[in-house]
């Protein structure tokens, strides 16, 4: 079973998003409206949809994420979706399910990663606007960072700790509607995204720097500070690239 989870803080068109996901939703799932900010009209509106969880205030996507999946039935996995998509598909959740990794989304892949010493450290994501997270993977890495909050950039931070624990991702072709750039201004996207890319790239250093791996060539076989070679940075990138979800192990 699946819990589907929409966080709204009520400015995405929540209500068509609910009636397409009510009307094209044949597997077995529960509704979880993670609604923070809404008015007291909006939030009688989505009652007959499912389960809410409520919150004065906005809170931001993580937070709102976080709240539905502590509310949600402890085996299910988890789908997380925008509530300005628009489900038009009817079987759109069993090709979430049947995909081919532990994390499984349908908004295309992305990159990124930092520069050391000038060359790319590059990785790679997926959109978390409709995303599968299988409850195995919550187990083991925990929810989402709170502190990427009110949103941008959660979802890279999730994919790079989803590498790191040895899991899968996979992208699924699956075409929904998507009217985009609900949540924020131009402002309040400019801060977030340098925020969480500064915050990526100290991650991403801080973990290189004391991972042992047979990319580091002989002269720092044994020694933290790799990452300051340009040699040991080229064939991280090139292991990488053939051990995507292993490199930490």
């Amino acid at each position: 079973m699946v819990s589907i989870i929409i966080p709204t803080c009520g400015r995405g068109d929540i209500l068509s998003c609910l009636r397409g996901l009510s009307a094209n939703t044949s597997s077995e799932h529960e509704i979880i409206i993670s609604a923070n900010g809404c008015s007291r009209e909006l939030i009688e509106q989505m009652q007959p949809f499912g389960k809410l969880v409520l919150s004065d205030q906005p809170v931001g996507f993580p937070v709102a994420c976080n709240l539905g999946i502590k509310a949600s039935l402890p085996r299910n996995d988890i789908v997380l979706l925008n509530d300005d998509i628009i489900i038009d598909i009817p079987n759109w959740l069993s090709v979430l399910q049947q995909g081919n990794g532990d994390l499984v989304g349908n908004q295309g892949l992305f990159g990124y990663g930092t520069w050391i010493n000038g060359v790319p450290i590059q990785f790679e994501g997926i959109s978390f606007a409709c995303v599968l997270i299988r409850r195995k993977v919550l187990n083991v890495i925990g929810l989402l960072d709170e502190s990427f909050s009110p949103g941008q950039g959660e979802d890279a931070e999730f994919c790079y700790r989803v590498e790191r624990a040895g899991f899968s991702i996979c992208y699924v072709e699956l075409p929904m509607f998507h009217k985009g750039g609900q949540s924020f201004d131009m402002d309040t996207y400019k801060r977030q995204l340098e925020l969480w890319t500064s915050k990526m790239a100290n991650r991403i250093q801080s973990d290189l720097a004391t991972c042992m791996g047979p990319w580091r060539c002989e002269e720092h076989r044994d020694v933290n500070n790799w990452i300051h070679c340009t040699q040991c940075l080229h064939n991280f990138n090139i292991w990488h690239t053939s051990n995507k979800w292993t490199w930490m192990q």
